[in-house]
């Protein structure tokens, strides 16, 4: 059953981050994480939800959900899924959960997309960002497809991410459309590109001195609109988006283990090793130090 969203309701934006290890990010959702805010971002994201039923808002148009449900989001899509009902559970299979795939709309690369024999999956992404809802008769296979990311690993991962993609762009009865594109997408995209801008401008000079003056100023913005610009569509301030970034470097330069934490610290753009200590505490709630020991240590079980 489909429905129309008030064009008042405004999406937020999202930047997916999950580290530098993986071109792939797999998890489970289950109880509250199962509800999610009216946003989009910059990822796409494959979502098999299970044994749950509710809602979900692409662009203006609101659908209803059954119990088991398939949806490819693609980039800069407005979605939000609610969840009126759940399942009564008789066993950990029936609790009500979605495993979600988030990967960047290039995660093969640029140079892979271009060839023959990816177009087709070049073109199902970029129907994705109307949001596609995967038919029934593919939906249990691509679900038992899902669950093996789960446990995979390396190019393992990409393998059955890129079966999951050829077997739902085979024929385009295996798939339906959600909504059409709408001004929401456009109000979107615009925000999306001065946001792009942020994050390139912050991944090249996270490990400079870095004023918000400056940020503001690569998008023709005021120190004061910038920073309600940037809380409003990332529910975050600048400052924390920042040292947020500079503290998952962090951490990829701890599993590097070329340099020493104190080098790693001015690596990243902290000033102070007292200030880089404590917003890496912060943020992972243990020390630099603490969190080289146990990473280590979970190398060596």
């Amino acid at each position: 059953m489909e429905a129309k969203l008030d064009r008042h309701f405004q999406p937020v934006f999202r930047n997916l981050e999950w580290g530098m290890s993986s071109a792939v990010n797999v998890k489970v959702d289950k109880g509250k994480s199962l509800m999610e805010t009216f946003h989009y971002h910059p990822q796409v994201e494959l979502i098999s939800i299970r044994n749950c039923k509710g809602s979900v808002i692409v662009g203006t148009k609101v659908w209803s959900l059954n119990q088991n449900e398939i949806l490819l989001i693609g980039k800069n899509t407005p979605h939000g899924f609610f969840y009126n009902h759940h399942v009564d559970a008789k066993n950990d299979e029936q609790i009500p959960h979605a495993v979600v795939v988030q990967f960047e709309e290039y995660f093969m690369g640029r140079d892979f997309f271009s060839i023959p024999e990816s177009h087709n999956i070049r073109r199902l992404l970029t129907k994705a960002r109307d949001g596609l809802l995967v038919r029934e008769g593919k939906r249990e296979y691509v679900a038992s497809l899902m669950e093996r990311m789960l446990d995979a690993h390396g190019f393992k991962k990409l393998l059955i991410l890129l079966e999951i993609l050829s077997v739902v762009q085979e024929r385009e009865e295996n798939y339906e459309v959600l909504r059409e594109t709408d001004q929401l997408t456009n109000k979107a995209a615009e925000d999306d590109a001065r946001l792009k801008e942020v994050w390139d401008y912050t991944a090249k000079h996270y490990d400079q001195p870095i004023r918000i003056e400056d940020v503001a100023f690569r998008i023709n913005l005021t120190k004061e609109s910038f920073c309600r610009f940037f809380k409003t569509k990332t529910e975050m301030t600048y400052m924390e988006y920042l040292f947020s970034y500079r503290i998952d470097k962090a951490k990829a330069m701890i599993l590097e283990n070329r340099l020493s934490v104190k080098e790693i610290g001015y690596a990243c753009g902290f000033l102070s090793l007292s200030n880089f200590y404590c917003q890496f505490k912060k943020i992972t709630r243990c020390s630099p130090l603490e969190y080289q020991n146990e990473l280590f240590a979970s190398l060596r079980d």
